[in-house]
Formats: C-alpha cells, sequence, structure tokens
C-alpha cells in the first residue's frame, strides 16, 4: 500500500492547491503529503512540495512550490507558526541550465532540500533555493541568507541536542492532532 497522499480541501481543510501552468512552471504539480505527516488546517500549501513522514505544521506556514524544481520537507520535520519557505523560479532560463536555482542534496537538484529532523521556527524564512541538514535547528525569524554565515554547533555546546527534544515533543503533538482529528470525522 501507497503510503503517499495527495491531500484535498475536504479531507482536512488545508489550503492545498496545484501550482498554476506560466512561463515558469509549465507542468501542474499538486503537494503530496505522507499520511502520517500532521497538516494544520491553517497551512496554505502550493506547487511541487512533497512532505514526509511524520511531521508536524503548525498554523500559518506558507509553502510556494510553484516556481520550483522539487521541494522537498524531509521526515520528523517540525514546522512551527509563520514559517515561509518559497523557492526560487525554474533552473532553466531561455533553456539554459541555471545552477544558482538549485541545491544539490544526496545527488538531486531540488529547489528547496529540508533533511531530516529539521526544527523551523516561528516565522524563519526562506525565500531562495535553501538546504537545511540533517539535525538543523532554524531560529525564529531567521533567514536563510542569514544563517549561511553560522558556524556548524560543536557536540560540546550546552544545547545542542535542543533539536533532538523539540522534534521529539512535536512527532508526538503531530500523533495526537491527526488522532483527534480522526476521532473527530469519525464521530461526524
Amino acid at each position: 500500500m501507497n503510503s503517499m497522499i495527495a491531500l484535498s480541501h475536504d479531507q482536512y481543510n488545508v489550503r492545498i492547491q496545484a501550482n498554476l501552468r506560466a512561463y515558469c512552471s509549465t507542468e501542474i504539480k499538486e503537494p503530496i503529503v505522507d499520511s502520517t505527516a500532521y497538516i494544520h488546517p491553517l497551512a496554505a500549501l502550493n506547487g511541487n512540495v512533497l512532505f514526509g513522514k511524520q511531521l508536524m505544521v503548525q498554523p500559518n506556514p506558507s509553502l510556494l512550490g510553484d516556481e520550483v524544481e522539487l521541494m522537498w520537507i524531509g521526515n520528523d520535520v517540525n514546522m512551527r507558526d509563520c514559517v515561509l519557505i518559497h523557492g526560487v523560479l525554474k533552473s532553466y532560463q531561455n533553456g539554459e541550465f541555471l545552477k544558482e536555482a538549485v541545491v544539490k542534496a544526496k545527488g538531486k537538484l531540488d529547489g528547496v532540500y529540508t533533511d531530516k529532523t529539521v526544527s523551523l521556527a516561528h516565522q524563519c524564512q526562506a525565500l531562495v533555493r535553501a538546504k537545511f541538514g540533517h539535525y538543523s535547528f532554524v531560529g525564529m525569524q531567521s533567514t536563510r541568507e542569514k544563517s549561511d554565515s553560522l558556524s556548524v554547533i560543536a557536540s560540546t555546546y550546552p544545547v545542542n541536542s535542543l533539536n533532538n527534544a523539540v522534534v521529539g515533543a512535536n512527532q508526538e503533538l503531530a500523533i495526537g492532532y491527526q488522532h483527534k482529528e480522526n476521532q473527530t470525522a469519525q464521530a461526524a
């Protein structure tokens, strides 16, 4: 059984829609969300976005995958309130490949790549090509441009495992919210 589903508006009351056909997007793509993910009803997902397993998406994020090759959101990702991720235009312009428009992850080219076990905190933004590595914690109101200048957190850093606790708590919340919504749907 395939565990990947394309959510409908009716299933979750989530603002999910395919991208429009335009000069920057000749193919129509809809977001695909794993059935184990919890997506809050006030989330907005648009276009070529692929969501992994057991992730938590809180209210009012905006993921705009209408102009990108692919926006990959990995397993166990925690996306907090008002996160904004918008990929850049397609990686071809006037028939020429634009390497600046994509990131390379696991041998593939994506517009935005979020590895597994990543936390995207309240109001963080990625408005251009972006790659968030495994176990990353992107702080409140930060931007991808600012994060590029940060150093890697050493194992001796006092709160280097903070993200593990944040992701773990939000995995539990995602399961709980999903269970509650299923109970409400069955009662109706």
